[in-house]
Parts: C-alpha cells; structure tokens; sequence
C-alpha cells in the first residue's frame, strides 16, 4: 500500500518524489473539480441561508468530531496513524 510505502520512507529518498507525485496530481484535480463544477451547482441550487446553516452545524459538529491522537512514544499506535501524521506535517 502506498501509505505505509510513504510513512517508510523518507522525504530525501529519491523514489519519494515519484510516489507522491501521482496521489498529489488526482487530489489536485479533485479539488478542482469540486471547485469548478460541484460549489457553483450546489451554491446555486441551496441558496446562501441553508449554506450558512450547514456550516454552522458543520462548525458545530467539529468541535465534538472525535481527534487524530498522536502516536504515543511508549504504545505502538494503529499503522494507518502514522502516515497521516507524517504525510500531514510534510505538506504543511
């Protein structure tokens, strides 16, 4: 799996590169999409009061989402943990 690839690796390695390449271009061209063809539809067919009731309640939810936890030094956490975190802080 690419994920456990990328969290085995590091950012100097020179096959990085070339495996993040590709999961960067797709996720580019989805936020394009979704901001080019989604957001306008949506925007159009909700209207600005009920887009502003579902961020208000998305806001709301957030704050009671359950967190990410870090990785604790003295426990092994799940596998899936530790890329996110790792990928996370390199894009950041």
């Amino acid at each position: 799996m690419l994920v456990v690839e990328l969290a085995a690796m590091s950012p100097d390695d020179e096959r990085f590169d070339a495996k993040t390449t590709v999961p960067i271009e797709s996720v580019e061209h989805h936020v394009e999409e979704e901001e080019q063809e989604w957001f306008p539809t949506v925007r159009e067919e909700l209207g600005r009061k009920q887009l502003q009731e579902m961020g208000a309640r998305m806001l709301e939810l957030r704050d009671k989402a359950p967190r990410l936890r870090s990785p604790s030094p003295t426990r092994r956490p799940h596998t899936h943990y530790i890329p996110c975190g790792r990928l996370r802080r390199l894009w950041a």
